[in-house]
């Protein structure tokens, strides 16, 4: 997940969560909220399943935004990391 705010608008992507949640609901200052605070955000999102041949629509209530990243080691700045394995750690 990340974030770009520039004079153009911004640039954010989220993954797992349906691409109109991320235009629609979520913001910059969200995803800035979730690493200075370590806050997850929850969001609603809607769909369409099949099961067993017949489709419905399903409501899933998903975290969006997670602070916790097993990919990356956060600095104690909660701004920068390094990948797992980087000899500085």
């Amino acid at each position: 997940m990340y974030s770009i705010k520039s004079e153009r608008g911004e640039k954010k992507t989220a993954k797992g969560v349906a691409r109109s949640v991320v235009e629609r609901n979520i913001r910059h200052e969200d995803y800035r909220r979730c690493r200075e605070e370590l806050k997850s955000t929850r969001e609603i999102q809607h769909r369409i399943q099949s099961e067993n041949h017949k489709l419905k629509t399903v409501k899933v209530n998903k975290i969006a935004l997670c602070e916790f990243d097993d990919k990356r080691y956060l600095l104690d700045d909660n701004a920068h990391t390094l990948a797992h394995g980087q000899y500085k750690i």
